[in-house]
């Protein structure tokens, strides 16, 4: 038995040594080695007595408390992009950075693909875990209990949903209530991150999750400034000959968010904080064509900008194209979400009236109704082809699908 035990330790460091770059770098491309944004946690309920009973704190809390907690079992809930993904990556890099021999791996887990009608979640745990480790050892660590999954994005839809909403709603649906079956009678150890909306409707008749959970607040207006003013600042530093109009145009873009009736609901969502920085970066104009309407226009346009950037940036990366193609399609993925865009068997409308006029006075000759159209690659990928661009007269084409690269 000791053997046994031995091989399983052995392969776990393995395993967390060969998890832990891999994490490094998709922090990095978060941005999360820069300024701390501080975004806060309230405790919702929490089965059990914790050891150090933690009513709220900041994301960088969570390992704490999930230490605290009798068995380790975390739910962390919040609006779409309220930073959901960034504290279970957080979280299970100080979980990593820490590795000892007796503790549990933490291993982010995709659930898109998982159909529970045809596998367990052990063996789609198994099935995630063999490209890193190879098949049997993933078998001995996930059979072994020295896995700690870290769920995310659990209401994405599968790739073969199709565009019909209430396909894929009930797909997720099935998906979420067996989720939640397995966890509740299976090993101890997991943190879920989930929308809250659809997280309490899939629960309103069922069970929830047998554990702690927290929401995400949104960030105070103050510190999403101050966290603007010191990005921006660190990096002008790095390219002194811009310095000065990149700080300027950070100072405008706050005082038309300041004045505008949407802007302390954009300035308290890390996404679109996230989105603005890009703004300053981009073109001259972008900060000036700002709308100064809602949220709902102001976030309308923080998406084209940043989906079209995302268009031009394709055309380059290089060795860094595969990155930004997935935060390209989750840009489109969250547009979607947020009814910016709408996707149909013939590719992507814009339903939002005054974002189609926006767009109609943008790209002359073109109808107002745009359509953001796509190829079908293969049977689990929908690649957009063809984007209105909103910050040139001409539209603007993505690169294909590149397999050789990955």
């Amino acid at each position: 038995m000791s053997r046994v035990t031995s091989r399983q330790d052995a392969t776990a460091d393995k395993l967390a040594a060969t998890l832990l770059p891999v994490l490094r770098a998709e922090a990095a491309h978060h941005g999360l080695y820069g300024p701390v944004l501080a975004v806060r946690w309230r405790k919702l309920e929490c089965p059990g007595p914790p050891a150090r009973p933690a009513h709220d704190g900041e994301v960088r809390d969570l390992p704490r408390l999930l230490d605290d907690l009798p068995r380790r079992r975390l739910v962390v809930l919040g609006e779409s992009g309220a930073g959901k993904t960034s504290a279970g990556l957080l979280t299970a890099l100080t979980l990593l950075g820490r590795h000892l021999p007796a503790e549990k791996i933490p291993v982010p887990v995709g659930l898109r693909d998982w159909e529970p009608a045809r596998e367990t979640l052990s063996e789609h745990l198994v099935r995630q875990l063999a490209p890193h480790v190879g098949r049997p050892a993933a078998i001995e660590l996930v059979g072994g209990g020295h896995i700690l999954p870290v769920f995310d994005d659990i209401f994405e839809p599968a790739p073969d949903a199709g565009a019909c909403p209430i396909t894929a709603a009930h797909a997720a649906r099935v998906r979420v209530e067996a989720l939640i079956a397995a966890l509740n009678r299976g090993t101890d150890g997991f943190v879920v991150l989930a929308d809250t909306v659809r997280y309490r409707e899939a629960t309103r008749l069922g069970p929830e999750l047998d554990a702690c959970h927290v929401v995400l607040e949104p960030v105070a207006a103050e510190e999403a400034r101050s966290w603007l003013r010191r990005t921006v600042a660190g990096v002008a530093q790095l390219a002194e000959d811009k310095a000065d109009s990149k700080v300027a145009r950070c100072a405008d873009l706050i005082g038309r968010l300041d004045r505008a009736p949407g802007g302390s609901v954009v300035l308290g969502s890390p996404r679109l904080l996230g989105l603005l920085e890009g703004l300053i970066y981009g073109e001259p104009g972008a900060v000036r064509d700002l709308p100064s309407g809602d949220a709902g226009e102001i976030t309308s346009y923080l998406y084209q900008v940043a989906v079209a950037g995302l268009a031009d940036v394709l055309r380059t990366a290089g060795e860094k194209r595969r990155f930004f193609r997935r935060r390209r399609n989750a840009l489109l993925a969250e547009a979607v979400e947020r009814r910016l865009l709408r996707r149909t068997p013939a590719g992507y409308e814009i339903p939002d009236a005054g974002l189609r006029e926006w767009l109609s006075r943008e790209t002359p000759g073109r109808p107002p109704a745009v359509r953001l159209s796509y190829v079908e690659r293969d049977v689990n990928s929908a690649v957009p082809e063809v984007l209105a661009g909103a910050t040139s007269h001409a539209p603007v084409t993505f690169d294909s699908e590149d397999k050789s690269s990955g």
